[in-house]
């Protein structure tokens, strides 16, 4: 007797501990039911560089089992560049991110259970007291959408067709790539460009774009890089005052001039685009389009300086350049002969020809030349120098002409 009252006390405490641990197991099930949580230890988040602020910042960092009483708050080591909705866990930008100065955030987001508190009365009114419940952390990725975009707009697609018309695409009537110097070492690469218009020309917005079959770079002219009327700009990666700069026993320093250190030729086949707002403006190299090596290609040798000799030929033909009489200083080569006498870094090359003034020989030359014929006290119109203006004035424009063109043209090829 005494035996079974003992097994039925121990039946009924094994009972109660059964009992217990269910109950706290439920009560545990309970507090992760109705309490607000998050499911998940971290999430990420992308925001494009340059997003205006007050922008959200992807989908809420939501919990669950959120009350009207419960609200979000933003902490970590990156929350004062963000704001929080804290209603309803929406990420914001507090201000534009630059994707160069930081490309990646962490935040951590806490939801908080409200609760009325005792203290409220009809006098001052409900007070809500919060309790931190859970709480999640957030990396925020910044993408380089500026990049994204030089890439998208670098280079022209192109079909094979297109290929063959490339010269369609590129105007040569305002700046052109007028000399070229790229070294064996990166540094001290130049380029120089040439406004063959009549008015000043504004280089801010314009993209100088350097191609080779492995990559693409994008360089942009800051506003108010200017070049004025039929004058020139030198573009270079290395100061012309340094000391292993080609250009530093100059001893004339009026030449315009932009130094970007970025800038580099590269040492393989490669193409130079220079690029408006509005038009794909000259482009020269020996890599063009899938083209490269062609037997009319140019091939810009190394540590050469190349001057542009017919300004209206594809830059990336052979016959639209030829070899600098540059040697290591700024300006013409005195030993160099009279044919290859045309390296000018920085200056522009005064022809004799350019009966105007204006930087180009073309058929305002002739006409003035012709208007001039049988005078004999017009020095600018007198050509040869033999003290009249005949016939053989208008023969030299037009051969000076003929050399700086050639058929068919830039827009007609």
């Amino acid at each position: 007797m005494i035996r079974q009252i003992i097994d039925r006390k121990i039946t009924v405490l094994i009972l109660s501990l059964i009992l217990l641990v269910c109950g706290v197991v439920n009560i545990g099930y309970a507090d992760s039911t109705f309490y607000p949580h998050f499911h998940d230890e971290s999430t990420t988040r992308s925001v494009a560089e340059n997003t205006s602020s007050n922008t959200n910042i992807g989908n809420p960092v939501s919990a669950h089992s959120v009350t009207t009483l419960d609200r979000y708050v933003l902490g970590g080591t990156h929350a004062g560049s963000f704001e929080i909705n804290q209603d309803n866990g929406q990420l914001k930008t507090k201000t534009a991110l630059d994707y160069e100065t930081r490309n990646s955030y962490r935040v951590t987001v806490t939801v908080q259970d409200g609760k009325i508190s005792p203290l409220s009365d009809s006098i001052t009114g409900p007070i809500t007291v919060y309790t931190d419940k859970d709480s999640i952390d957030v990396t925020i990725n910044v993408t380089d959408v500026a990049n994204e975009a030089s890439q998208a707009d670098a280079l022209p697609t192109l079909t094979s067709e297109e290929r063959e018309h490339i010269t369609a695409l590129l105007t040569l009537d305002t700046v052109i790539f007028n000399e070229l110097f790229n070294a064996s070492n990166d540094p001290h690469d130049w380029v120089e460009l040439r406004n063959v218009t009549t008015a000043d020309v504004d280089l801010g917005g314009w993209r100088l774009i350097v191609a080779t079959s492995e990559m693409t770079e994008s360089l942009e002219f800051p506003i108010g890089t200017m070049i004025p009327a039929g004058e020139l700009l030198l573009f270079l990666n290395t100061d012309p005052n340094d000391s292993g700069m080609p250009l530093e026993r100059s001893e004339k320093s009026s030449y315009r001039y932009l130094v970007d250190e970025t800038f580099t030729l590269p040492q393989e086949e490669f193409m130079l685009l220079l690029r408006s707002p509005s038009a794909w403006e000259d482009s020269t190299g020996n890599y063009l389009f899938g083209h490269e090596g062609a037997s009319t290609a140019v091939d810009f040798t190394l540590d050469t300086a190349w001057s542009r000799a017919k300004p209206s030929v594809l830059g990336h033909q052979a016959e639209a350049w030829v070899v600098s009489g540059y040697h290591g200083g700024l300006g013409y080569d005195a030993e160099a002969s009279k044919d290859i006498r045309l390296g000018t870094p920085g200056h522009r090359r005064e022809l004799i020809e350019d009966a105007n003034g204006d930087g180009v020989v073309n058929i305002l030359d002739l006409v003035l030349v012709a208007s001039q014929i049988g005078q004999s006290d017009d020095t600018v119109a007198d050509i040869n120098g033999d003290g009249e203006i005949n016939i053989q004035d208008l023969v030299a424009v037009a051969n000076a002409i003929k050399d700086s063109t050639t058929e068919p043209s830039a827009q007609a090829r």
